[in-house]
Order: C-alpha cells, then sequence, then structure tokens
C-alpha cells in the first residue's frame, strides 16, 4: 500500500486496487418504515377532513360548502386509492428481513425504494393540493366576535 502526505505533513494510508471494498448494507426495515410513515399519512389526513367537514356549524359558515363537499368526497377517494398502491408496493417486501444478500435481492430493493418515491412524488401532487383547499375554505370562515 502506497501512502501520501496527508494535513500537517502526516502520511495518510492509500488502499490499493486488490483492498476490499465492503458495501453500504441497507436493511429492508428501511423499507419497512418508509411503508409504516406513508401509511400514516393515509390514516391521519382522512381524519383530519372528516373531522373538519363534520363540523355543521362551519360547514354553514362556508363561501362555497358544496364544491368543499365535493373536494372532500374526491380526497378520501384518492386516499383509498393511495392506500391500496402503498399496500401493494409492501406486499412485495412484506417478508424481506436483514440486508439483501444477491445482487438480484438489492436490485428488488431498489426498484421497490423507487416505487415508494413515486407513489410519494405522486401523492404530494393530487392528495396535498386538495387538501390545502379544504383547510384554506376552513381557515377563512369568520369567527363570530364574543360580545363584551
Amino acid at each position: 500500500m502506497s501512502t501520501s502526505s496527508g494535513r500537517r505533513g502526516r502520511q495518510q494510508p492509500i488502499p490499493s486496487s486488490s483492498a476490499q471494498r465492503r458495501e453500504p448494507e441497507f436493511p429492508w426495515e428501511n423499507l419497512n418504515q418508509c411503508y409504516h410513515d406513508c401509511a400514516a399519512i393515509c390514516v391521519r389526513v382522512p381524519q383530519q377532513i372528516t373531522g373538519l367537514i363534520g363540523d355543521r356549524d362551519a360547514v354553514a359558515l362556508l363561501g362555497d360548502p358544496a364544491k368543499v363537499a365535493a373536494t372532500a368526497e374526491i380526497l378520501l377517494r384518492d386516499v383509498n386509492h393511495y392506500l391500496q398502491r402503498l399496500q401493494n408496493i409492501h406486499r412485495k417486501h412484506r417478508d424481506c428481513t436483514g440486508v439483501p444478500k444477491t445482487p438480484d435481492e438489492l436490485m428488488k430493493q431498489i426498484q421497490i425504494a423507487e416505487e415508494y418515491a413515486s407513489w410519494e412524488q405522486s401523492y404530494n401532487l393530487v392528495v396535498v393540493p386538495s387538501v390545502e383547499f379544504i383547510v384554506q375554505a376552513f381557515a377563512t370562515i369568520e369567527q363570530p366576535v364574543a360580545a363584551a
């Protein structure tokens, strides 16, 4: 093995081409955690929206309650669709543990990670704007001023 000058003139070893390089290990648990994080979002959104829509007094104060209700209906349908897609991705690795041991397993893991990334990007483009619209509609409700 040869050396090179490091900071302050000390010799630093340079790995030779024959040195064993250890590839980083990415446990399947990382994908399981991704699944659980995404699933939590799919559960939380309907709870929040149902809570808003369920407040009849607040709904009555909306500028366009029919539009908000229609958006909420579409949103809940979209969330169910995304939850099904998420479960389909999870089925591909739910029984995998440890780290990939072969190049084929590693490729499978990478492809599944890409599916999660694609899922998240699509979810953010489709679901998040509807959530923001509904939340904004409720945020613009004028609160009655309490009598002094």
